[in-house]
């Protein structure tokens, strides 16, 4: 991975954890400091060109279970302080129900699986 483009991960990363008000500056000073200030014209370049991620997925087992589970979606949205524009649904029918929100690294997992797991271990640790 070149220089540049480890740069605009990290940019990426600070996107996704709404650091960005304080990290930019600081990443300026670092990049002066290395002598890399010439790379932000190309760091620029890379992240123009390549597709912004969502700030959430959340996974469903059905399309249904969209508007049944909008409530504690927008909930959980809200408490990780993202909009609502800015999360992609997807489809999983090997999730029996519930669901499931990936935002950075943090993971909500509401979907029937994990609360039966969490139900069994429960019963046999009595």
């Amino acid at each position: 991975m070149s220089l540049v483009h480890a740069y605009a991960k990290v940019i990426q990363e600070a996107e996704l954890q709404n650091n960005t008000a304080v990290f930019f500056g600081k990443l300026i000073s670092f990049m002066k400091a290395r002598g890399h200030i010439s790379l932000l014209r190309e760091v620029v370049r890379v992240l123009e060109r390549e597709p912004r991620e969502p700030k959430a997925r959340i996974t469903l087992a059905r399309e249904s279970d969209a508007s049944k589970l909008k409530g504690p979606l927008a909930d959980h949205l809200s408490r990780l302080g993202i909009g609502a524009g800015e999360s992609v649904v997807s489809i999983d029918p090997d999730m029996v129900g519930g669901y499931r929100i990936k935002a950075g690294n943090t993971l909500v997992d509401r979907s029937f699986r994990s609360a039966l797991v969490s139900i069994y271990q429960h019963t046999t640790r009595q």
